[in-house]
Formats: structure tokens, sequence, C-alpha cells
């Protein structure tokens, strides 16, 4: 496998895609405890520098590229690798940058989460200075594609990443959710409280405070009776976004996301259920894990029904989580402990 750096050519105004680019491959460190990256090396040892067509990596040439029609870059050398681009500013401004395909995106130098599997939900605030500015970004999947969207406002609510609850017979009272929240200002966010408003009422819960040019997921609380929420985010009583969410609707015998908020760092997590036709205390209970690339939901859609028992999928907190260590088990296991104290099936 080959890696994948990419440097926009053009200057980059809102909302506009990256669409020119330099490639070159090195080697792969796919599932590798030992990582040798020459690239990385010379980010680590501050020897690294703007590429030019022509220019060598060992021996590896940096040649051109353009995206496709769609914005993307395609190659096999980006199965594992980098994309790295510079982008012109006139100004110094807030950008959100939306990048589908990398594990991890460097801003300047400054380290971001990624989107490995192109999920498309990933919308991080940069700040971009006046002239230039490098963006650097680690791939391994064989697509790319990045762009820079202007804010619509500076603080706003984002329900692409939502974790929804579902309403169900099964599950009575107050339901949790949680999205997020993107900061694009250079303060950080305190007094924040966020309302779930429906026919039925509402619920409205604190927000911790959200640092300056951050995104973080919070969580909010509905009735459990509505499909159609609006949620409200203030800060002092000031409303600084709005949006609406509709939740699914589930009959008892069908599968269902249940929510939770996690005792291991208070997060609203999720986890599917495939439930019994006539469901009951004292069945059995099966628990199923996920592999690679697929959602709880998913997991327990697959299955049909078992008259004995329910069967339930934790998330290990994201789709691409697949090998359940560290946090990944202990979402596992409580999970089960929470599926069994709601469903309590016969031990």
């Amino acid at each position: 496998m080959n890696l994948m750096l990419a440097m926009a050519l053009m200057p980059v105004s809102a909302d506009e895609v990256i669409r020119e680019a330099l490639i070159v491959g090195t080697p792969s460190n796919a599932r590798s405890l030992l990582r040798t990256d020459p690239i990385e090396q010379r980010i680590v040892t501050g020897d690294f520098s703007t590429p030019q067509a022509g220019d060598k990596v060992g021996s590896r040439t940096w040649e051109k590229i353009s995206a496709g029609a769609d914005g993307a870059f395609q190659s096999p050398a980006l199965r594992s690798g980098y994309v790295f681009a510079t982008v012109q500013s006139p100004v110094k401004r807030v950008m959100l940058l939306e990048a589908r395909g990398p594990s991890v995106s460097y801003v300047n130098g400054e380290p971001r989460s990624g989107d490995p599997y192109s999920f498309g939900y990933v919308s991080l605030p940069v700040l971009l200075n006046a002239g230039s500015n490098s963006l650097l970004f680690a791939c391994s999947r064989g697509a790319f594609s990045a762009r820079l969207v202007s804010p619509r406002a500076p603080v706003t609510l984002d329900a692409r990443d939502a974790t929804l609850p579902d309403i169900t017979p099964a599950v009575k009272g107050n339901l949790d959710g949680a999205l997020v929240v993107t900061n694009t200002t250079e303060t950080t966010l305190t007094n924040l409280r966020l309302k779930a408003e429906g026919p039925s009422g509402s619920r409205e819960v604190a927000v911790g405070p959200i640092g300056p040019m951050t995104t973080r997921k919070v969580r909010f609380q509905t009735t459990g009776r509505d499909e159609k929420i609006q949620l409200v985010l203030t800060s002092g009583g000031k409303t600084l976004d709005s949006l609406s969410i509709n939740l699914r609707r589930r009959k008892a015998e069908e599968t269902y996301k249940r929510t939770f908020v996690s005792a291991i760092d208070d997060s609203v997590q999720y986890y599917g259920v495939n439930p019994a036709p006539s469901a009951r205390p004292g069945q059995a209970m099966f628990l199923s894990l996920h592999g690679a690339s697929v959602e709880a939901i998913g997991q327990a859609d697959a299955y049909a029904p078992k008259s004995w028992g329910t069967l339930v999928a934790p998330t290990n907190r994201r789709p691409y989580g697949f090998d359940w260590e560290d946090v990944g088990r202990r979402d596992a296991l409580e999970v089960l402990a929470h599926a069994q104290s709601e469903y309590r099936p016969d031990p």
C-alpha cells in the first residue's frame, strides 16, 4: 500500500472544494506497532516543508493529481497515508473544515480529529491566518475530499452526528439524546442550557463549558412521547441556536435504539435492541458485537427475533470500533449490565 499527500494549488474561498493536488507514496504502516513513516518523522523533527512537483521522498516523486467531478481524490496511494494542502486566505478568519477520509487532520500544525470512514459528519472550526495556511491529513481508505465552509453562525447545533433514542412501548419515561455544538468563537461558552420541546412538554438540561474553536457532543432529554422535537441552546437566557429533529417511533416487536448516560464518561450512548416477540423477565439475553463500519442498530437488525430472548448490540462508541479493547470492552460490559437491569433475563 502507498501513502498520498495532496497540496491545493488554488486559493480557497468560502465553501470551496480542494481540487488540485500533489501526490507521493510511501510504505504503509497499517496495523504496525512500530511506525516507519518518513513524512511523520519530518513533522516530529520539524523538518517538514511544503513539497513541490518533482521533489523526492526516498525513491518516490511528488506528482500532480486532480479531483474528480465530485471533488474526491481517488487513488490506490490513499489506502494508507497523508494528504497535505496549502490554502490562501485574504484575511484572518474562522472556517469549518469538512474532510472525508482522514483519521487525523492537522491545521497549521495543530492536530484535530478526522473522519476515516467518510461519514460526512465531522465539521471542525479552524482558524485561517491571512496568507498561506497548511493542512495535513492522515488517510487510510483509498479516497479523500475536503472543503472549507463558512459558519452559518458563531455557535451552532449540528444534528448530523446525533445520538437519538427511538420511541418504543418498551421504554417508559424520559429519553436521553445528544448532538454536537460547534463553537467557532475564540472564547469559552458558559452557562449553557439545552431545551427539548414537543407537544407533550419540554425538558431542559445544563451543558458544561465548551472551549473556543471546538466541537462537543452534548446531552438533551425528551419526554419520550413526541416524534418531532425542537432543540434550543441558550446561554444566560439568550438563544444561541435552535433546530428541529425527528425521532423514530417503533412498534413493540421492532428493533430500536436504547440510549443511556454512560458511567464511563457521562456521555450519551446507545445500544441496538432486537426484542423477543413476547418479551418478559426470565428469558435469555444475547450480546452481539459488531464488526468494522457497522452500526449497533444495524447489528441488531441483522438477526431474526428470538422467541425465547432479547438481543442487545453495543456500539463500541463508533461504528469503526471493532477490536473491543479498552473503552470498547468497557462499553460492551456496561451495555450488558444496563440491559440486564432493564430486561431482567435469567442469568
